[in-house]
């Protein structure tokens, strides 16, 4: 019988003899979200969820995270962070760079400061490099090897969680308690120049650790980073350690701050467009970005085996090592890919579009009491998509029962109650007869010109200033994929989507 491990050797965190991976689950709301504290109340009591009251008026995303099992921490820990535009005066956890070089905590200088804070985070994310790093000091502090990492948002609060995954792929993951490393990781991850791609995968190999993300599950993912000019941060329309990708996006929404951040797809033109050409698709191309081949090369160095060969699925996407954007030493380095990472080049990517406004598609537009709704439809399929995904995340079935999932049913069928769900009135936020005041100010955004980036039909990138006058999205796709409940309500109710895209070439899906 061996006497136990000698001060030099090392135990297998990953070996379930010695202790078991477990879920880490990070939930990001959206602009201005948080629990409501006038409605229902979901508690946990002997593992058994109570009933409080009838008046909660929640998101999805809180309602997913009820739905997740917190009774075994041994097994699955869970975070979840209020939406962008949510500050709590006068104890806030983080300080903020304000754009003159000063920092400030919101409501340390005074209550207006607080109010002015809170408007622009909301307005334009303006703190949104301090939700990303919240997240990423959970995982920092609680990652060991083996685990699991699932991410979900909505609204910015998605594309905080796409950000986050993006960090946690250019720069990698900081061992526990080196807080005060995470801004400058940051700051390394948020640069885009070449000298900053050098300097990302030196900072990941020295510093920190290559993870992968599990699932990254989003409802309707806008931006608004920015206050006129837009800017994206790296690899969140694209991430190679994404191994599946789901996303909920909405036919209904107008406003010009929420436009959709669609997955990315190739640029034809990547000479041109250099910035968009940088990342690949779920297609699975024969490239690596400039960016992304440099970040795994260097990571690639701690690995012994490559492989030269592999299966592409093209679906129609020709191989790129011909490609005039990538030399062909880059071309031959790209194909250097580590046969333990073949298959995470490869994301399982589904955008799926439901009928209904911003709100509708990821929750808060009724009251969690009101059994049918148009949010019941995409909160029932991300559940369906994360079982049948088999990323390891762990259920109450109490709590999903209070929401109407049956984890027993089919994953590849609809909710039964889908068909009702889908004909249920939808909340438009321009829409002056049930907001009035609030949808004023969203009507000045659209009468004042701001710059817009989007895909055409043929993936070449445009960016023009607009007035948006409250137009529908335009939906790049050809044969974009909309949900079965989208046909219902067309059918009962006569709907035709407020946005635009090639008709007939819609494919509708489960």
């Amino acid at each position: 019988m061996s006497a136990g491990p000698s001060p030099l050797e090392t135990v297998d965190s990953t070996n379930p003899l010695h202790r078991p991976s477990r879920n880490l689950v990070l939930c990001f709301d959206g602009t201005s979200n948080e629990y409501s504290d006038n409605a229902s109340h979901l508690v946990a009591r002997s593992c058994k969820v109570t009933l409080l009251t009838n008046l909660l008026q929640n998101t999805n995303i809180v309602k997913l995270f009820g739905t997740l099992d917190k009774e075994k921490p041994d097994l699955q820990l869970c975070y979840y962070q209020a939406g962008v535009g949510q500050y709590e005066h006068p104890q806030i956890q983080s300080l903020s760079k304000i754009r003159t070089g000063t920092y400030f905590k919101p409501g340390v200088v005074n209550p207006m400061f607080t109010w002015l804070a809170t408007i622009l985070d909301e307005a334009v994310a303006w703190y949104l490099n301090e939700h990303v790093m919240d997240g990423y000091k959970f995982l920092m502090q609680n990652y060991r090897t083996g685990d699991k990492i699932c991410i979900f948002g909505f609204s910015r609060g998605a594309y905080t969680a796409r950000a986050l995954a993006g960090m946690l792929h250019k720069v990698g993951l900081l061992a526990k308690d080196n807080a005060e490393q995470v801004p400058f990781a940051y700051k390394v991850y948020n640069r885009s120049d070449d000298a900053a791609n050098t300097l990302a995968a030196g900072f990941k190999r020295t510093f920190a650790r290559d993870v992968k993300v599990e699932f990254l599950g989003v409802f309707d993912t806008v931006a608004s980073v920015g206050v006129l000019v837009r800017k994206n941060l790296p690899f969140t329309a694209a991430n190679s350690a994404v191994k599946t990708f789901r996303h909920a996006l909405s036919l209904d929404e107008r406003r010009a701050k929420f436009q959709p951040n669609l997955y990315h797809r190739p640029s034809p033109n990547p000479d041109k467009d250099p910035q968009h050409a940088s990342l690949h698709t779920s297609y699975m191309p024969k490239y690596f970005s400039e960016i992304e081949r440099e970040v795994l090369a260097e990571t690639a160095e701690l690995r012994q085996k490559f492989s030269f060969k592999r299966n592409l699925r093209t679906s129609g996407v020709s191989s790129a090592p011909s490609s005039p954007s990538i030399s062909a030493k880059a071309a031959r380095e790209a194909e250097m890919i580590l046969a333990e990472d073949a298959e995470l080049v490869g994301t399982d990517v589904l955008e799926v579009w439901f009928a209904g406004c911003h709100g509708d598609v990821g929750g808060s537009s009724v009251p969690d009491a009101v059994r049918l709704s148009l949010s019941q439809i995409t909160l029932h399929w991300m559940l369906r998509e994360i079982v049948a995904a088999q990323c390891g995340v762990r259920f109450d079935n109490d709590a999903l029962a209070l929401v109407g999932f049956d984890p027993t049913a089919p994953v590849t069928s609809s909710n039964p109650e889908d068909p009702s769900d889908a004909v249920q009135p939808m909340y438009d936020q321009l829409s002056f007869k049930p907001w009035k005041w609030a949808a004023l100010g969203w009507w000045i955004l659209e009468i004042i010109p701001l710059q817009f980036s989007s895909q055409d039909g043929k993936g070449v990138w445009r960016t023009f200033w607009s007035i948006h006058r409250g137009r529908g999205r335009k939906i790049p796709d050809i044969g974009p994929k909309f949900h079965t409940s989208v046909k219902d309500r067309m059918a009962k109710l006569k709907y035709r989507p407020a946005a635009t895209w090639v008709s007939g070439t819609e494919v509708f899906v489960e």
